[in-house]
């Protein structure tokens, strides 16, 4: 598309409309408009004067030129004239059109004076209430809620009509002699039809137009009740989805609303019976469910309970007896949030009284069935279907549910990190049998089989990546073993690996894989002793995809892994070096030096965390702490140099900033070992490090002089200063801080200088507070 801007013709200058005209018209599409056979000039000059000569037929043939361009809001005054002058039913569905558009240009409708919005609300408005052509009435009520600018004056006047339009039309539903009249349209081609389509098709809109401008149902809640109660089935669902986005609202409590809570729990069909509502549109169904869990879940967290609550939830568990498949894995979708300890010891109970309607929308159930069985056989009917998006969503239910029954096996914070790796090397024979009775209890069990005739080649990248993510939840580790030596978790590892050692055209996209690593992180976020087979996998990713990982990913997966206390960090260690090791190979050159270079950055930023190193260490009297740089810490090191002396360019300023990092946060020894590597480099003029290691080195020297001269002061007075002396050495240890947070961020309360002027400092800091 091109942008372009008309320019008006000396006669017409002097018309406001024309010159308001011509500054919102924009060419939409240049090829038709070549092909249009005239000028936007010309047709401006013959819409005002269509009007002004109330020529419908000239108007609208303007009109229609102007759908090639992008009409702004200075177009309104001209279009809202067209709403009072004429009455023919095409030029007003142009005149809609074009007001629709209007709306939905980002930014227009602000600077629309208020009188004139007001106006164009109440011509509207009319349009809405007077009009007898039921396609325009539907489309000024449309309009009503699109074209009106935030405002509140006009909010409580489109709020106002909208309701009282909306509760004439519920009114309507009760009074079924009015219902069944038939309207006579005059004209000697029109005939008789049913009010009541054009009664609900209104109501629709209203509802339609209601949901789409407010959030706030306020007053009208008993009318949109009633309205998915007794209204037609597209009434019934917008009614639905405003009742079920009013109860997600974080604003909503269920003990200021009671009244709401009561009329929607006697719609329930087991509670209500007769007054209960059977919906026949799938889609509204949907909604209705996603009401019922959500006010089932307030009720589960509201304190002594909800009144109603547990009825909700069991209609929940009756949605697994719909018809509809798409209903059934709404309703196991919402089940998945429940915590399985209620899901395991729940039943689908029979609808009382079911007949009639409701007999061709819900399967009779003559006795309670276990939700586990009922959800376990929809879903291996979904396997088995030929529909690629229906087992597409059949895995994501399984994988959603499996999450659910994990959290709760692994409740209280998972397994428990050993002290060492070697803490897991033997499993007893007793824990095998344990393995072998707990994978037959698995709820889910049955479901290993069907999933995992979905990892072939030909299946579809999006149901394979499912289909991996669910037997990953399936897999779990049971009894009391480690999971390396369960059966099913090495299965799945194997599976993994072989996924992402497959050829190139049998590979998985960038986005399904990151979506595999998103769910083996919540993994291991959840089962600490997991991270073992987490991270062996995360190896064969840098062998095999390296391409596919990110920043983000890897430090997400490691921080996580080292947080597991020495256990965890003595094996992501041990991970970041085979990294390395892998990153030396001369495939993928470009991409494995960004792996490094993300390897050095963590280190740099987690050394201290990895090795127990902190400032204080070396400064006790302790003879152990004292001995020197630990040998964890010291490996590091030794790492870092290495790429900051022999690597590339953009490799080696990663390393130095590394090093600095790990000098600013450590101790003393750590320092003064860091600042003679870097007075070593410096020794290298020749190195192109020289500008960068320069000013790090000069801070780390600068560091040190503080430190002696507060050590050599509080030798000389004896550990007591002064007034003068003590905000000298507040103002350099704010100087050094300063300083070090342009390379580094430090804990607040930080001392840059030594541990030791810490309590001199926070005596000074007290004064002030």
């Amino acid at each position: 598309t091109l942008a372009f801007c008309c320019e008006m013709d000396d006669d017409v200058q002097g018309s406001p409309s024309l010159s308001a005209v011509s500054h919102v018209v924009h060419v939409n599409n240049a090829y038709l408009l070549a092909h249009a056979g005239s000028t936007p000039e010309l047709q401006r000059t013959l819409l005002l004067d269509a009007i002004e000569r109330r020529q419908s037929g000239k108007a609208c043939g303007a009109l229609q030129y102007f759908a090639f361009f992008e009409t702004g809001h200075a177009l309104v005054d001209v279009l809202l004239n067209c709403i009072g002058i004429f009455s023919e039913k095409k030029l007003a569905r142009l005149v809609h059109y074009h007001l629709t558009s209007i709306g939905s240009q980002h930014g227009t409708l602000g600077v629309i004076s208020f009188m004139k919005s007001k106006d164009m609300l109440t011509l509207l408005l009319r349009d809405a209430n007077q009009r007898k052509e039921l396609g325009r009435r539907l489309v000024a009520i449309l309009n009503t809620a699109i074209m009106c600018p935030q405002d509140t004056g006009l909010e409580t006047l489109s709020s106002e009509a909208l309701s009282t339009l909306l509760k004439g039309q519920v009114a309507l539903l009760d009074n079924k002699g009015e219902r069944g009249k038939t309207i006579k349209r005059g004209g000697i081609f029109s005939k008789a039809t049913d009010g009541t389509k054009e009664r609900d098709l209104i109501l629709w809109a209203v509802l339609y137009a209601y949901r789409l401008r407010f959030s706030s149902l306020g007053s009208i809640m008993p009318e949109i009740v009633t309205s998915m109660r007794r209204g037609p089935p597209l009434a019934a669902r917008h009614a639905a989805a405003m009742i079920a986005a009013h109860v997600t609202d974080t604003s909503f409590s269920s003990s200021s609303s009671t009244d709401i809570l009561s009329s929607l729990r006697m719609t329930l069909p087991h509670i209500g019976q007769s007054e209960g509502i059977i919906l026949t549109d799938p889609l509204a169904r949907i909604y209705y469910i996603r009401m019922c869990a959500q006010l089932a879940r307030i009720g589960m967290t509201t304190p002594g309970g909800m009144v109603g609550g547990e009825d909700f939830y069991q209609f929940v568990c009756q949605a697994l007896t719909d018809s509809n498949q798409r209903v059934q894995f709404e309703a196991m979708d919402a089940l998945s949030r429940f915590e399985w300890a209620r899901l395991a010891r729940s039943n689908v109970h029979p609808i009382p009284g079911m007949c009639g309607q409701a007999e061709g929308i819900f399967t009779s159930v003559d006795e309670p069935l276990l939700i586990a069985e009922v959800v376990v056989r929809h879903i291996k009917v979904a396997l088995d279907s030929p529909s690629w998006p229906v087992v597409h969503t059949a895995c994501r239910i399984a994988s959603s549910l499996a999450k659910t029954y994990t959290r709760h096996y692994y409740k209280d914070g998972g397994w428990a990190a050993p002290e060492s790796v070697q803490a897991f090397d033997h499993s007893t024979e007793k824990e095998h049998a344990a393995i072998h009775q707990d994978n037959k209890n698995h709820p889910l069990h049955e479901l290993f089989a069907l999933l995992k005739r979905h990892l072939s080649p030909s299946t579809p990248p999006s149901v394979r990546t499912q289909a991996l993510c669910s037997l990953l939840w399936l897999a779990l580790p049971y009894a009391s073993s480690h999971p390396l030596h369960h059966q099913g978790t090495l299965s799945w590892v194997a599976t993994a690996a072989a996924t992402l050692a497959a050829p190139m055209d049998e590979l998985l996209p960038a986005h399904h894989l990151a979506l595999l690593w998103e769910q083996i992180l919540q993994y291991v976020t959840l089962t600490p002793v997991f991270s073992s087979c987490a991270l062996s996998l995360v190896h064969e990713w840098v062998m095999h995809a390296p391409e596919v990982l990110t920043s983000t990913q890897l430090h997400g997966m490691w921080n996580v892994v080292a947080g597991y206390g020495p256990w965890g960090r003595e094996m992501l260690l041990t991970h970041l070096y085979m990294i390395l090791d892998a990153c030396s190979y001369p495939s993928h050159h470009m991409t494995y030096l960004r792996l490094q270079n993300e390897v050095y950055a963590f280190l740099g930023e987690n050394a201290n965390l990895i090795a127990n190193e902190f400032p204080g260490r070396y400064e006790t009297s302790d003879p152990l702490a004292q001995a020197g740089v630990s040998p964890c810490l010291y490996s590091i090191l030794a790492r870092l140099q290495h790429g900051a002396s022999l690597a590339a360019w953009d490799t080696m300023v990663e390393c130095v900033d590394a090093l600095a990092k790990i000098a600013f946060r450590s101790s003393y020894a750590v320092q003064r070992m860091i600042a003679k590597f870097f007075k070593e480099l410096l020794a290298q003029r020749s190195t192109e490090l020289y500008t960068h290691v320069l000013p790090l080195s000069t801070l780390l020297e600068q560091i040190d002089n503080a430190r002696q001269i507060f050590l050599d002061l509080i030798d000389k007075q004896a550990g007591v200063l002064h007034e003068g002396q003590l905000r000298g050495l507040y103002m350099e240890h704010e100087r050094l801080r300063v300083m070090v947070e342009l390379f580094c961020t430090l804990p607040r309360g930080f001392c840059c200088i030594t541990p030791k002027a810490q309590p001199y400092l926070r005596d000074y800091w007290s004064r002030f507070e």
